[in-house]
């Protein structure tokens, strides 16, 4: 009953999230990852219907294109993350020569009742796709998605392992898993059910964290000039500030000043060498911002002072 039910949900949980992901493709076509990851569930979603009218359907097709399906699966998944971190993406070469190679395979295999070979044949294709995703994920140096990228590496790499001793299983018993070690089919049927749900959550954990950074990026920077704006020089301002209050209170507390702290550390006009200020121009209508004499002339100029900066307009002595 246990394996029934296991089977129902490997079933419905790819077809559930064959429709969210293609919608979501569908809005953002530019998006390769994305579309990417929609097919590797539409794959699975087709793995689920032949094994759902298994019974109505030729053996071959019931078994044999339905042991191939979660292979695909993955490989469209690994395809999908080469997309998002930007290399590995001539893997996808490799991914197509290995699941076009075993399909002979697994449609032989399903006719002769060779189904101890098929399953063995998934699961090491399985370990090889889990394992080189997680490599790909851990060897990619992004910072604004390190905790998804490690999530999902630390999970595909649980999955992997798991694939791996069925494997070994087969080769030294010459059974598969259910019939000498229930523990690996049992491992190996949880980790499938939360891999359906798991996988394309933390993928999309991985897209929002990359898309919150682009955009508190985009609304810091003058997109014309690339320079900090009226909000980005205020984020670096606080954080300048801040660093000079606790470099005070280093100084005040030890007896050493911003000399004995390191680099980073210290204030940005201390890491310079050379004292900060602060310097405002305030022009208003019909001024000259190329008028050397400042704010000698008429109402704009140079605030000499930037602590007498209180909103003032008027008076040629801002």
């Amino acid at each position: 009953m246990l394996t029934y039910a296991i089977g129902f949900v490997q079933d419905v949980q790819p077809a559930c999230f064959a429709v969210v992901l293609t919608c979501m493709a569908l809005q953002d076509r530019s998006s390769k990852s994305l579309r990417w990851l929609a097919y590797g569930y539409i794959a699975g979603f087709g793995g689920a219907l032949l094994d759902l009218g298994g019974r109505w359907l030729p053996h071959w097709l019931s078994m044999g294109v339905f042991m191939a399906a979660a292979p695909v699966g993955y490989a469209c998944f690994c395809i999908s993350v080469a997309h998002f971190t930007r290399h590995g993406i001539r893997l996808r070469w490799l991914w197509l020569l290995i699941n076009l190679g075993a399909l002979p395979f697994f449609l032989r295999w399903s006719v002769t009742g060779h189904m101890s070979a098929s399953a063995t044949l998934q699961d090491g294709i399985l370990a090889v796709e889990t394992g080189l995703t997680a490599l790909l994920l851990v060897s990619t140096h992004d910072r604004e998605t390190r905790w998804p990228r490690r999530s999902i590496a630390a999970f595909l790499a649980v999955y992997s392992a798991v694939e791996v001793s069925r494997v070994a299983i087969y080769l030294v018993t010459g059974k598969l898993p259910a019939e000498v070690a229930s523990w690996a089919e049992i491992a190996s049927g949880i980790v499938y059910v939360v891999s359906c749900s798991v996988l394309p959550l933390a993928f999309i954990w991985m897209m929002n964290a990359r898309l919150l950074v682009h955009l508190n990026r985009q609304s810091m920077i003058d997109p014309l000039t690339e320079l900090l704006n009226r909000r980005g020089l205020q984020a670096a301002a606080e954080v300048e500030l801040a660093t000079l209050r606790a470099d005070r209170t280093r100084a005040g507390r030890g007896g050493a000043g911003s000399g004995l702290l390191q680099p980073a550390q210290r204030p940005l006009w201390a890491r310079r060498g050379r004292p900060g200020a602060v310097r405002i121009f305030n022009f208003s209508a019909g001024d000259d911002p190329r008028d050397g004499r400042g704010g000698a002339r008429g109402r704009g100029g140079v605030c000499a002072d930037p602590a007498r900066h209180g909103g003032e307009r008027g008076g040629g002595d801002d």
